[in-house]
């Protein structure tokens, strides 16, 4: 998938999934991307989601971005990813930092819902609408290198397999049910 999508071995690609709504600030995400990308030559940038191919994009962004819309296959683009990014102005619980951190991919969150509580020591956590502490927060969990990246991805994937899965829940409620008198 990744040579399908046209990245090489030294890229670096951040994706951010989320339908195009002012709510996930998809403007916050383009403008750290810009800046991101000025200060790393090899980082490249994907959004998937419906409406995200409508999104104009800076002519400096042309040749590192491509927006590829509402996908049914996001689980298969994921893997050929390096990060995940959430860029939301609010969120509840934002399954999409689960999902990719359950494919083994490490995130750059905006502190919103429950992203930070999810993401935890995993990944790097900035205040949302800032997209110079966006940009910062890409650049240091790409300056770690690839090696660096695999390793928080494995722990992103730990954690949520510990926390959030099917068996940690049931367990979870098993314990409350039983300390209930």
């Amino acid at each position: 998938m990744r040579a399908a999508l046209g990245y090489g071995d030294d890229d670096i690609v951040a994706v951010l999934v989320a339908r195009l709504d002012p709510e996930k600030d998809h403007q916050t995400f383009l403008a750290a991307a810009l800046r991101a990308a000025r200060a790393c030559d090899n980082l490249r940038f994907l959004l998937i989601g419906k409406g995200t191919e409508t999104l104009p994009v800076e002519p400096a962004l042309q040749d590192k971005l491509m927006a590829m819309g509402e996908r049914s296959d996001v689980e298969v683009i994921l893997r050929a990813c390096d990060l995940s990014v959430l860029s939301s102005r609010s969120e509840g619980f934002p399954n999409v930092v689960g999902e990719a951190m359950a494919t083994g991919l490490p995130c750059v969150v905006t502190d919103v819902g429950d992203a930070a509580a999810i993401v935890g020591d995993t990944g790097l956590i900035c205040p949302s609408h800032d997209p110079e502490a966006m940009a910062d927060a890409l650049l240091l969990m790409v300056a770690g290198g690839p090696e660096h990246l695999r390793r928080r991805g494995k722990m992103a994937r730990d954690r949520i397999v510990n926390r959030y899965s099917l068996e940690a829940a049931v367990a979870a409620y098993r314990s409350l049910w039983l300390e209930t008198p």
